[in-house]
């Protein structure tokens, strides 16, 4: 027997398959990703110099970043961490209102992490592709030294630690972080290490024959303290 196309039911069914499609698509509900809360405190932080509002930031474990220049503003008093963790604001608005007070510096959240750098005469360097291999590192500080690496011979080797006297503890010598440099700069490899401690990375530079370079780099940790590594 010979078989008939037909037409008018072929339509009927394509139709029919489109409304049930369609249906199903409108039932499904629309996600919209949130900002991440933070305590609304930090939004006070936002008036205080660079370094401050990132010691801020990281009582708060929020995952931060900041390059400056030397010679550092160290806070005039110790910063005020009683964050209020009970009222939450977005770290979009805090990003914000920090950027409002200032306009020699500029914070953007850059793949979760809050990063503070000038808003010119920025460190080259810090946005050249990173050349570290996939690796998992024990210890923080351990893990800034294999992102520097590069930058000096004497980086790799330990010791040379300003903030040593710190609890292990509280430097995270006892964290596991994985690093991966492939496709990412200076700045993304710290920031895998920001998200993943729930700290902040630094850097301070200073004017060299080429232009600015790399003088210092560590680590803020809870209640102001910092471990640093200085290169001069």
């Amino acid at each position: 027997m010979a078989w008939v196309f037909n037409e008018e039911a072929f339509l009927e069914g394509a139709l029919l398959k489109y409304l049930l499609v369609s249906s199903a698509l409108i039932a499904l509900p629309l996600v919209v990703e949130q900002p991440p809360a933070v305590p609304a405190g930090l939004l006070a932080a936002t008036q205080q110099e660079p370094l401050a509002f990132a010691m801020s930031l990281a009582d708060a474990s929020v995952p931060n970043g900041l390059e400056t220049s030397a010679p550092v503003q160290l806070p005039v008093r110790k910063p005020d961490f009683d964050l209020g963790k009970q009222a939450t604001a977005t770290v979009d608005q805090v990003v914000d209102a920090f950027n409002l007070h200032h306009g020699d510096y500029r914070a953007s959240l850059v793949d979760g992490v809050v990063v503070i750098r000038p808003a010119t005469n920025r460190a080259a360097y810090l946005d050249l592709p990173s050349t570290l291999e996939p690796t998992v590192v024990t210890g923080l500080m351990s893990g800034v030294r294999s992102i520097f690496a590069g930058l000096d011979p004497r980086v790799a080797a330990p010791g040379g630690i300003a903030g040593s006297g710190l609890p292990a503890d509280e430097r995270g010598d006892f964290n596991t972080v994985s690093l991966d440099g492939h496709g990412r700069s200076i700045v993304g490899v710290l920031n895998q290490l920001a998200k993943q401690s729930g700290r902040g990375w630094f850097v301070v530079t200073t004017k060299g024959a080429g232009g600015l370079r790399v003088r210092s780099f560590g680590l803020i940790h809870r209640h102001g303290s910092i471990s640093q590594i200085d290169l001069d």
